[in-house]
């Protein structure tokens, strides 16, 4: 990390100090939203499960934090006084086979409290092979995906305060409705884009407003084309927009209406490399 763009970068997270045997390996991790803590994930010997610690970027020290057995990145909410995350059912990991329990848990964890005190949000006992978590920018609404082969189910709760999140709201399922296959892009105000081949073999972008909840209806932005719909991001007030054409890639900008605003040039044929990225307060 660098406290400036003028001052030598510093390693805050060396695995290698971690296990020097390679026994060991850091998973996955997450930068809180103020900027001061680093939630990063290990696991042994490359198994799924793994133990997600905390550590203060200022001063390179892991705090006590312990959260065993959890299975992606932590999801931080904007205060930075805790995050959600997603672990099997504790009572058994694997099954008797010795393959991974379709079963997943949504937590939420405090700072400083022990993970036995952590809140569980929800369980899924089924139709969730990977469950992930992402927060709006302004720390507003954060969206729940539980994927289970070629169909997901979409969450949003609403933590109306983002300095003092409310992690009690209501899980509230998304296009309920529907089977098909959702990707959330990324959240403006009330309004979350999605990726979503409901109605499009091909993919297309649509947009549901979170203030309306369970209720909410899908309103095309970017309609289903010839062309195949590979990824999305918003960057800035701007849908950027990965398309295979021919087994080429192509980029192509639109307003957050929809309207197209011209493509990016890439230098030759070619594919973009996955995921694309962005932020909607991007000038």
């Amino acid at each position: 990390m660098q406290n400036s763009l003028h001052d030598p970068p510093r390693s805050v997270l060396d695995p290698n100090k971690i296990s020097p045997d390679g026994s060991i390996a850091v998973r996955d991790y997450a930068v809180s939203p103020d900027g001061r803590l680093l939630a990063y994930r290990t696991s042994r010997g490359g198994a799924d499960v793994g133990e997600t610690r905390v550590r203060e970027l200022s001063t390179g020290r892991d705090l006590a934090e312990a959260v065993h057995g959890a299975l992606t990145s932590v999801c931080w909410t904007h205060n930075g006084r805790g995050f959600f995350y997603i672990r099997p059912p504790a009572r058994k990991l694997e099954d008797a086979a010795g393959s991974p329990r379709i079963e997943k848990q949504l937590f939420y964890h405090v700072l400083g409290q022990p993970q036995s005190q952590d809140r569980l949000i929800r369980e899924w006992k089924e139709n969730a092979k990977w469950v992930y978590c992402m927060l709006s920018e302004d720390g507003r609404y954060a969206i729940v995906v539980a994927e289970q082969g070629t169909e997901s189910e979409m969450y949003a709760v609403d933590l109306g305060d983002r300095k003092r999140p409310d992690v009690t709201a209501p899980l509230i399922r998304l296009l309920g409705d529907s089977r098909a296959f959702h990707t959330p892009i990324d959240i403006v105000g009330s309004i979350l884009y999605v990726r979503t081949n409901l109605n499009a073999a091909k993919q297309r972008v649509i947009a549901l407003d979170l203030g309306e909840g369970a209720s909410a209806r899908p309103r095309t932005i970017i309609p289903e084309s010839s062309d195949v719909i590979v990824d999305a991001a918003v960057a800035g007030d701007r849908l950027a927009v990965h398309y295979l054409v021919d087994v080429t890639s192509r980029l192509r900008l639109f307003a957050l209406d929809g309207q197209p605003e011209g493509e990016i040039a890439l230098p030759g044929i070619g594919a973009v490399g996955w995921p694309l990225s962005g932020r909607g307060s991007a000038p």
